[in-house]
Parts: structure tokens; sequence; C-alpha cells
């Protein structure tokens, strides 16, 4: 169907404001006040109060007694999961992400993209049985570190000036790219060569490297080796990145991805 023939269906009010509530949390914001929630909304306090008041009710934010701070609630921890069990991508891709773990013998990570909140989730992994100092973030902005750089540089010029008009880049690390050219002339690197490689640039002292997946469609996710920077030599690159290749591109095949057909 073309762009054009897509209907245009009104959005209800209330309910847009219910989500663009839960919008405003993240990795850098996990509590908000409701002074806070109110400012960010351009909203009275009242009315804040009221739609945090039903989001409460229903779970899906939860408030301190301490400090009356609002976070999110455990009702969402439970829809995410079954948003993540009901994605086929997981079925079809983690085999292939096991066998990539035993050949590397390193943590895979499968991410898929959260287009509104300019963000991406891991949806499955493979953890690797050699020690790890460091925890994979489960879920981080579009522009910090390779599983989410590889993702973000095939969903389009267009979808990348929004991000970059509608966010700010927040480093997680000194290595997090916050430079809206650089990240732009990466980006161009990435659909270059297909993959990406990113040193401490969403957690301290590991590395990764990331490839796209596509379905036949377009961009649908991305496969990150996790690795320890102990263990990321430049004698292994060249093997870890062909063995991240081969694992994408595999899962691509079987979502019925054929580049020639699609380029």
């Amino acid at each position: 169907m073309d762009n054009n023939d897509k209907k245009v269906y009104p959005l209800l009010q209330s309910v847009e404001r219910a989500l663009n509530i839960l919008s405003l949390f993240s990795e850098q914001q996990k509590d908000l006040s409701l002074s806070e929630i109110s400012r960010l909304l351009d909203t009275s306090l009242p009315v804040t109060l009221k739609y945090l008041n039903t989001l409460q009710a229903h779970g899906c934010v939860k408030r301190a007694p301490s400090n009356k701070r609002y976070s999110l609630g455990y009702e969402l921890i439970k829809l995410g999961n079954l948003a993540k069990n009901s994605n086929p991508l997981k079925e079809i891709a983690h085999s292939v992400m096991a066998r990539l773990s035993n050949e590397t013998g390193e943590s895979v990570y499968l991410l898929v993209p959260d287009l509104p909140f300019y963000q991406a989730v891991c949806i499955d992994s493979v953890e690797s049985p050699q020690p790890v100092i460091s925890k994979f973030r489960m879920s981080a902005p579009l522009y910090a570190g390779s599983s989410k750089k590889s993702i973000l540089a095939f969903l389009g010029d267009e979808y990348l000036q929004s991000l970059l008009s509608n966010i700010e880049l927040i480093p997680l690390t000194k290595n997090t790219v916050i430079d809206p050219d650089l990240l732009i002339k990466q980006i161009k690197e990435i659909r270059a060569c297909g993959y990406d490689i990113s040193i401490e640039e969403s957690v301290h002292d590991a590395g990764a490297i990331a490839a796209p997946i596509f379905d036949s469609y377009g961009i649908v996710g991305s496969i990150c080796l996790f690795i320890p920077l102990y263990r990321f030599s430049q004698e292994r690159k060249p093997l870890l990145i062909e063995l991240t290749l081969k694992a994408t591109n595999d899962i691509s095949k079987l979502l019925g991805y054929n580049k020639f057909e699609n380029y």
C-alpha cells in the first residue's frame, strides 16, 4: 500500500495525553514529580493529577510515598513481556543467536525499534558462559551504541531528522555520540558497510558489534554481539564481524528478505 493511500484516523486526545505522560520517563529520567510532568506536558496541575491517578489505578505508574515522585508501574512490565513474546522475530532469530554465541563465546542480544520513543528495546538474549563485567542496556536511545545505531541507520533520513529535532542527545557514557554532525556521519558509514562497532558508548567496560536485520518491508531490528573490553582485541574483530554479519543475513533470509530484490 502506498503511503498516500493510508487512512488518517483522528486521535483521542485523552489517550494521547496519557501515552505522552508515559513517554516522559526514560533511562535518564526514571522518576518525575507532579509539577515536572505538568510543566513538560504544558497542562495544569489538576488535569495532570487526574491523568496520573488514572494511570496509577491501572498500574501503569506508581508514586513513591517518601518523595511523592512518579515512576513507571509494574503493569507495563507485563505488557512489555507480552509484546516481546508475541514477536515472531524472536522465535525465528533465537537459534541463530545461540549459534553466534556458541561460535564466539559472547553474549548476543536481539533489539527492535520503539519508533515513537526514539529508542530500541531488547526482546531476546543468549548470555555468554564467560564472565561479564558490565550489563547490557535492555533499552536505550537509538543514537547510543552500535546495536541502536544499526537500526537508526536504516530508518531513513526523515526519521533521523525527526530524532534530532525531538530529543536531546544525552550522554550515557563519555563515549556516547551527542554531536549531531558526527552522528549523521556515522549513520552514513553504517549504511555503507552494513555494521557498526562501538566502544563504551552505552555502558562502561564493554564494546559491541552490531548489524541490522531486515524483512521484505525493511528494517526490523538488529543483532548485537556484546563483548567485555578485555576480550575485545583487534585480532578478534575481523572474525567477530564476519560471524555477526552471517547471523543477521541468515535471520533476514528467514524473514523473507532478499537484498537483490529489495535494492
